[in-house]
């Protein structure tokens, strides 16, 4: 990857935001309320911090996820940040830079479910 193009945000992101809007136009839930979806931050890694073209990409589609969550869906679509940020020496990546070890995949998971709670304990508008 020798840079950044313009349509690479576009074409990446693309696919992302379909699916949040299948899900989100499917109708309602069993329940009767409207389905929601939640976009997580897409995190770091060993090789953003060695090339600036995919660290500039990565926060290009963050940037994205999180400005179409904010203005669609009427708060049915949410975004959170990743929930922490990619460190040589944290014990939350493998070795190899881009995978999680199982604490990073623990972590995670206890950081999202508060997140999850959050959007099914407010109520939409």
């Amino acid at each position: 990857m020798s840079g950044v193009e313009v349509g690479d945000v576009d074409n990446a992101i693309e696919p992302i935001l379909s699916l949040h809007k299948a899900c989100l136009e499917a109708g309602n839930n069993e329940s009767g309320s409207a389905p929601r979806t939640l976009a997580v931050g897409i995190p770091g890694s060993a090789w953003q911090n060695m090339n600036p073209s995919a660290q500039k990409l990565c926060n290009d589609m963050n940037e994205a996820l999180e400005n179409f969550a904010s203005s669609s869906y009427e708060g049915r679509l949410s975004f959170v940040k990743f929930p922490f940020s990619y460190a040589r020496d944290d014990p939350k990546w493998s070795s190899d830079g881009l995978h999680f070890s199982p604490q990073g995949y623990e972590f995670i998971g206890t950081e999202l479910a508060k997140s999850v709670k959050k959007i099914l304990d407010t109520p939409i508008n």
